[in-house]
């Protein structure tokens, strides 16, 4: 089964013009990556802004750093990317905005989130490259080219910031959004995934996999 949503056909690089889509196997096999790196971070019933934890993983881990450069003509975010070569990750953005970040901006958290979720899901492996996140000419809020990793970014970013929050019913998507400091719009495609019965049976059967530790 695929869904069709801001996401990514399994490793397929789709037309400039097309939609990617994600499998859903491909969308837990995300999940429980980026549930895991968040569990690392905090409780499940807790929220940060990715400020923070950029901050704290430049703070904590050698092979973490931030780089600032200034803003152009006053501009908040324009563009922000993550170096990640020979094991090492580096944010680059202009300072006023992890500034913004921190304060709680929804859009410029959900960005710091999508970078976190690159380097999360491999899409450096292959090879040394700059991951960047633009806004459209128009001042649409999307990522520039529509490519898959774009959007597998897009979802990881929501799975990194909600977590288990996503399969909370009695949680409007606004409500969500608010308390992890990112966009309704991502959210409220995530939950749709979250609640397909298809979700959590691939999650279902990714926890069977593990591997038993015999003693």
């Amino acid at each position: 089964m695929f869904i069709k949503i801001e996401q990514k056909s399994e490793h397929k690089v789709p037309k400039r013009n097309s939609r990617p889509f994600v499998s859903v196997a491909r969308g837990a096999e995300m999940f429980r990556e980026l549930l895991s790196y968040r569990r690392l971070y905090r409780d499940d019933d807790e929220f940060f802004t990715m400020g923070e934890m950029w901050e704290d993983l430049a703070s904590d881990i050698d092979e973490v750093s931030i780089k600032f450069f200034e803003d152009r003509d006053g501009e908040c975010l324009k563009r922000a990317g993550v170096i990640h070569f020979d094991g090492r990750t580096t944010l680059v953005l202009p300072q006023s905005s992890l500034t913004k970040a921190k304060r709680g901006s929804r859009f410029v958290n959900f960005t710091l989130a999508h970078e976190f979720s690159h380097v999360a899901l491999g899409h450096h492996d292959d090879k040394p490259r700059i991951m960047n996140f633009q806004l459209s000419d128009e001042m649409i809020r999307k990522n520039l080219p529509p490519t898959v990793e774009e959007y597998e970014a897009n979802l990881g970013a929501i799975f990194l910031q909600c977590g288990v929050a996503l399969f909370d019913t009695t949680l409007s998507p606004a409500t969500l959004a608010a308390r992890a400091y990112t966009e309704e719009h991502y959210v409220k495609n995530a939950m749709r995934i979250c609640r397909l019965n298809e979700f959590r049976q691939e999650l279902e059967k990714l926890a069977q996999d593990r591997p038993r530790v015999v003693l």
